[in-house]
């Protein structure tokens, strides 16, 4: 009787096991499609086509024009994106599987980039709910 008892407790800590690393890389995989959504956006914001980087838009992104952003922080900051952008790394990735803010997943990814010689962050967020996926909002600092 112990033995069973035992027995099943080793396979329910294995089926926990298995379940949590599931969960874990399969968010993992939605924060890299997350990471290369952004950088494709960016590219195209390097490019000057901003029409195809509001491909990567969320249907609810309802900000202004990504030009007029774009436009607006290279006036604010005196760099200029089509010079190149530089990917120096990420000072923060975090995902929620669901929250109610977009009622779906949230990836949120800092990146910090070089433009013009300068160091800026990037924000931005990624939304996955019933509405589609794409970014939702962008904050240069």
């Amino acid at each position: 009787m112990l033995k069973t008892k035992k027995i099943w407790a080793l396979i329910l800590l294995i089926a926990l096991c298995l379940f949590s690393f599931s969960l874990v890389s399969c968010s993992m995989e939605g924060i890299d499609n997350a990471k290369t959504h952004a950088k494709s956006c960016l590219s195209e914001v390097r490019k000057g086509n901003f029409e195809e980087a509001e491909k990567y838009l969320h249907p609810d992104y309802n900000e202004n024009s990504l030009k007029e952003y774009f436009d607006y922080i290279e006036a604010e900051y005196d760099i200029d994106f089509q010079s190149g952008i530089a990917l120096l790394g990420y000072s923060g990735v975090y995902s929620s599987y669901y929250t109610t803010e977009v009622d779906g997943s949230m990836y949120e990814i800092y990146h910090e980039l070089e433009v013009s010689g300068e160091r800026i962050t990037a924000y931005v967020a990624i939304i996955e709910n019933d509405n589609g996926y794409g970014i939702g909002d962008i904050v240069i600092e």
